[in-house]
């Protein structure tokens, strides 16, 4: 149908009971200084063209033997990402107090990442980020993340039981299929919005990330290829609810990006933003991303946000992935994802 934070410093802020992103408060004083020094090769963030985007972030826990004070501190923290998206060799430069630096330390070394990336392939770089600690008692704890490379090869997407389809579950759609770490849909390309989905199964919290990187490959203009990421997305028969972020597998004029609502039935649907041109299509190797959080969805591509849109008919539901396709035929495997995660909790 024509339907239509990668971070060098990452702001967190720690409180007594758990933790949430703010505007950076004051700088408090430093009282503890590390030197610090890593090994292996490693290159910096100006080097690398996508730089390491969060996709899993545990909440700083306040220190202990602040909580009758209540006094804030910072601290900052340096580490490596490799090409897989975990931090090593972590190690915090600065804090207020010792206590600070190693609540960040162990906070950040359970972080996991979207690995940076050189012209397409994944790379291992330094990073930072610094965390502020309060004793503002709000906010909550991150509750749930699924991560897949998509390793086995399915006709339906099921990984052990971990999603459902939307051919199997909804009827009226078509499923999502993997193959050797590269999930792809089964729609027909001539049957209108038979949009091939799936959705990991489980209970989700109301604010959810969804982030998968692209594959595409011979791009055609005449051919409508989408890639589509899901939130607060529910399937049965006959009827699919939910936001629809979705790409088009193109870099020319004619690209675009749509958030878009299903509303049940088959066709049923309601755009929400629509974005044209190359900037919001996608190439290979791509990193796109969507957040809901409150009524305010959130769309980015490498770690730059290119839309967002408000919305409050779902409440609730479950992240996934789609795929959309039009004026092709046995093209499916041409475009898809090679990876995927999502959490809830933000």
């Amino acid at each position: 149908m024509h339907r239509s934070i990668s971070i060098a410093a990452l702001i967190f802020i720690a409180v007594a009971s758990s933790a949430r992103c703010i505007t950076p408060p004051q700088p408090k004083a430093v009282g503890v200084v590390h030197d610090v020094a890593f090994t292996g090769h490693f290159v910096m963030l100006f080097q690398i063209d996508v730089k390491p985007i969060p996709v899993y972030m545990k909440r700083p826990v306040y220190p202990s033997k602040f909580r009758a004070t209540g006094i804030e501190g910072t601290a900052l923290t340096k580490f490596i990402v490799d090409t897989s998206g975990l931090p090593t060799q972590v190690q915090f430069v600065n804090a207020t107090d010792e206590a600070f630096g190693l609540a960040a330390v162990e906070a950040v070394q359970q972080w996991r990442f979207s690995p940076g990336r050189k012209d397409g392939t994944p790379v291992t770089c330094l990073n930072e980020v610094s965390i502020n600690f309060s004793a503002d008692p709000t906010a909550n704890e991150t509750h749930r993340m699924y991560s897949t490379d998509f390793t086995a090869a399915e006709n339906c997407l099921s990984e052990q039981g971990n999603w459902e389809c939307g051919g199997a579950v909804g009827l009226d759609w078509t499923d999502v299929a993997t193959t050797s770490g590269h999930a792809f849909g089964l729609e027909s390309g001539d049957k209108g919005y038979d949009d091939a989905t799936a959705l990991v199964t489980g209970d989700w919290g109301p604010n959810q990330m969804a982030q998968a990187t692209v594959h595409t490959t011979r791009q055609d203009d005449s051919i409508y290829e989408e890639v589509e990421l899901r939130l607060r997305s529910t399937l049965s028969a006959h009827k699919a609810t939910g936001y629809e972020i979705l790409f088009r597998c193109a870099k020319t004029n004619k690209a675009y990006s749509d958030i878009v609502r299903w509303d049940g039935p088959l066709g049923k649907f309601t755009y929400l933003s629509h974005k044209e041109g190359a900037e919001f299509g996608v190439a290979n190797g791509d990193v796109i991303k969507a957040t809901m959080i409150g009524d305010v969805i959130t769309v980015y591509k490498n770690g730059v946000q290119i839309a967002q849109a408000s919305d409050n008919v779902f409440a609730s539901g479950r992240p996934g992935i789609g795929f959309f396709l039009e004026k092709g035929s046995r093209v499916n495997r041409d475009y898809g994802l090679t990876h995927f995660m999502a959490a809830d909790g933000l």
